[in-house]
């Protein structure tokens, strides 16, 4: 039974995306990946095109401006990828015939990039190739839609693809991107252990903190004094801080007296991440200079993924709760069980 667990789950992306562009590259990077390896028909170009657009060429040079390694990875002939060779000659190796889902040719790509497996991000449109070589390889997994193509047959077999995957995630599929979702990327036993030089390092800029549970204990309208003097300190190295909250908002008129510098988001309606990317859009940051603080699998941490920002949970400072969080806390408990090892900031452990 558990093989057949490990089998299904190896048909999940870890992500998904509209195209390659629609891809947070700076995020990946910042987790440590270094090389990111391309299907080709339907990924970069249309299926059977030699045609490759000038935004994919625009990406790639970017990725290796960063010091990246990128490599083609297609089932299809090498030749197909002729306008890339022409383009980036070894700078961009094109491996052909791979016979994905298979995984033996693999090992030549890893060894010409000279990066693990682990170390990797696969990004194709097909979940029966693309994603299951991935999972098996323990690759950074990401899917994305197939390219629009010209023609009867070629525009079949896209819908045809779209609607295979429909029927796998949303039978068993979901099982395993919520518990994705769920898994914060380091967990702590409270906020002073957190590594913030390691996030200064790696470009945060902003600390999004939950409030009940983690500054404070539950209904305390003030975090004590050592929580303050870490607010403090965190504003000295150039953080910016945000206290956000599914409280209502007349819990807080004596914080926001106390913390007249710190943004106070109230109503938050966690686990929804539509506040969060509001939260962006107004101090015109990428999701890669953000993280998430917070006690709650089932609200901090899932509101976080879902608005594709960097997660960390700590413990809860009290058991005195709310009737259904404590609920929630059996069901996540329970979820602990499952929870996935996600990439760390600079790759660090916890």
């Amino acid at each position: 039974m558990n093989q057949i667990g490990v089998w299904l789950k190896r048909l999940i992306p870890k992500q998904e995306a509209n195209d390659i562009h629609d891809i947070d590259y700076e995020s990946l990077i910042k987790l440590g990946f270094r090389a990111f390896l391309f299907d080709y028909d339907n990924t970069l170009a249309p299926w059977r095109s030699i045609d490759v657009d000038k935004e994919t060429f625009e990406l790639f040079e970017w990725l290796l401006e960063k010091g990246m390694k990128v490599a083609v990875v297609t089932n299809a002939p090498r030749s197909r990828a002729v306008k890339i060779i022409e383009r980036f000659g070894d700078r961009i190796p094109v491996f052909g015939h791979m016979g994905k889902p298979r995984i033996k040719k693999f090992k030549e790509v890893f060894e010409k990039l000279q990066v693990k497996p682990e170390e990797s991000v696969i990004i194709g449109d097909l979940f029966f190739t693309d994603i299951i070589a991935g999972n098996k390889l323990n690759m950074h997994t990401i899917m994305v839609v197939p390219r629009e193509a010209k023609g009867f047959i070629k525009q079949s077999a896209r819908i045809m693809t779209q609607i295979m995957y429909f029927i796998v995630f949303y039978t068993i599929g979901w099982i395993f991107r919520t518990i994705y979702l769920l898994s914060p990327n380091e967990i702590y036993n409270n906020i002073f252990d957190v590594d913030y030089e390691n996030l200064k390092k790696h470009g945060i800029k902003v600390i999004v903190f939950d409030y009940d549970n983690t500054l404070t204990k539950w209904r305390n309208p003030k975090p004590s004094l050592k929580v303050l003097e870490l607010l403090k300190l965190l504003k000295n190295k150039g953080f910016k801080i945000v206290i956000f909250s599914n409280g209502r908002n007349h819990r807080f008129g004596r914080l926001r007296e106390l913390l007249k510098d710190v943004i106070i988001i109230t109503s938050a309606k966690k686990p929804l991440p539509f506040r969060l990317r509001k939260l962006l859009k107004q101090l015109k940051l990428k999701p890669s200079e953000v993280v998430i603080i917070g006690d709650q699998l089932f609200t901090d941490i899932l509101a976080g993924n879902l608005a594709g920002i960097y997660t960390i949970k700590v413990e809860p400072m009290d058991k005195s709760e709310f009737f259904i969080t404590k609920l929630m806390r059996l069901l996540e408990r329970f979820f602990m069980l499952f929870i996935q090892e996600k990439p760390k900031m600079g790759g660090i452990k916890t």
